[in-house]
């Protein structure tokens, strides 16, 4: 999602500034105001009749990031490629995998990647997710995303197999202004978020759901309260923001 500072100003009321993630649920700037408290004259609530028209005075991109977990983090990744410091500050990605649209040569913006010690989701037995290389057939080269991996190792020329993570890392351009940190947090999974830390197989976690999967790639999930805690006080780090028992 996109997070960013948005101060509600008006004459008739004191300004207020809220701290919002955009995006994840699809929030309109009237729904937002809403939930804070902050006075909006609306009627039908949907966009048609204006009556809830505001008008927007400033974007401050020095507070707007974007983060994207797992093919997400991928996604952003390519927009890291794409955008500049004129439309953001930095990309959070959060186990990104090379497969399906694969990763940029250059990044524009500061770029910070997250792995999970435990992240094995995706990977062969043995493996971790950054160690991810699968066959070529398994990316597609799409026209709308930057030049990179995809570019020589797609569907289209599925002989050979993909860069790593790891990999790719090491050949990634970085244009002015731009940054590029890895780090790797114990006690975490796939999607540190999702629950306690739970180490299983493919196979495992598709039984408990009444499906099958192989048995030799990796599928664990989730994080220790010590894991999830690290994760999170370095996001909260490279976005700027402090912590609340810190103000």
């Amino acid at each position: 999602p996109i997070m960013a500072n948005i101060t509600f100003s008006s004459k008739l009321h004191k300004d207020k500034t809220v701290y919002a993630v955009a995006g994840s649920h699809r929030k309109t700037l009237l729904e937002l105001a809403k939930e804070n408290h902050v006075p909006i004259d609306f009627s039908c609530g949907d966009g048609e009749c204006g009556t809830c028209l505001i008008k927007v005075a400033s974007i401050d991109p020095r507070r707007i990031y974007l983060y994207g977990i797992s093919n997400g983090a991928s996604v952003v990744l390519n927009l890291a490629a794409e955008l500049n410091p004129t439309h953001l500050k930095g990309v959070f990605s959060e186990a990104p995998t090379p497969v399906g649209i694969g990763y940029p040569w250059v990044l524009r913006v500061p770029v910070m990647i997250a792995f999970g010690r435990e992240d094995d989701l995706g990977a062969r037995l043995g493996q971790k997710r950054w160690m991810i290389s699968d066959p070529c057939r398994f990316t597609i080269e799409l026209s709308s995303a930057p030049p990179g991996t995809a570019q020589n190792c797609s569907d289209s020329q599925p002989q050979g197999r993909m860069l790593t993570t790891l990999e790719w890392a090491e050949k990634v351009k970085l244009e002015p202004g731009a940054s590029f940190d890895l780090q790797y947090f114990e006690g975490v999974a796939h999607g540190a978020f999702l629950g306690p830390l739970k180490l299983q197989t493919a196979q495992q976690f598709a039984s408990s759901r009444g499906f099958q999967m192989p048995a030799d790639i990796g599928w664990s999930e989730g994080g220790t309260p010590q894991g999830q805690g690290a994760l999170l006080a370095a996001a909260l780090q490279f976005f700027g923001v402090q912590p609340a028992g810190s103000r």
